[in-house]
């Protein structure tokens, strides 16, 4: 019994010793040992297999939307329906409907151009809005954007302030 249980304690060992080494060769490895820095938690979506048209695009979580956009390294978008948008989002963002791109691209590609990242946002995880606006954003040259899934619904969830275009004067 004493021997079975030895072997089961070098076996958890074992398996610890070979997660925390996988982990600090990782491409983005959890903050074990050292201080968190959001910029190390991207996530991809998708994979980038050289074919043409095939966008990889960077998930991203709340926190490290909040870095980047607090920082100003980052303009946050808001990829749904200008109705919707104007019921309702995340501060300090600019609207871009995916279905509306052709329409509302052009007043707002300053903005967009004024920084070198671009984070996405839509509805909520189930919602692919935020990912199809980011392949149209890739094909206009943007290289560096990423995509908070959550969208409004985690946002609204967190019981983080909401803003609407009443409260702002309409912004898009």
């Amino acid at each position: 019994m004493k021997k079975t249980i030895v072997q089961m304690m070098m076996i958890g060992f074992l398996g610890l010793g070979v997660g925390l080494a996988y982990n600090a060769l990782s491409i983005s490895p959890l903050p074990v040992f050292r201080d968190y820095d959001p910029r190390l938690t991207d996530k991809l979506i998708g994979q980038d297999s050289g074919q043409t048209g095939v966008v990889t695009l960077k998930e991203i979580d709340v926190e490290t939307m909040k870095y980047l956009v607090d920082g100003g390294e980052a303009v946050l978008i808001d990829a749904r329906a200008s109705e919707e948008f104007g019921q309702g989002h995340i501060p300090g963002a600019v609207n871009l409907p995916v279905y509306e791109f052709d329409r509302v691209y052009t007043g707002i590609k300053a903005k967009l151009d004024s920084v070198d990242t671009l984070i996405i946002y839509c509805s909520s995880i189930d919602c692919h809005d935020a990912s199809l606006l980011g392949e149209q954003l890739s094909r206009q040259g943007y290289a560096d954007i990423f995509i908070y899934k959550g969208g409004m619904a985690e946002w609204s969830e967190l019981g983080n302030e909401v803003e609407n275009s009443d409260s702002e004067g309409g912004s898009q």
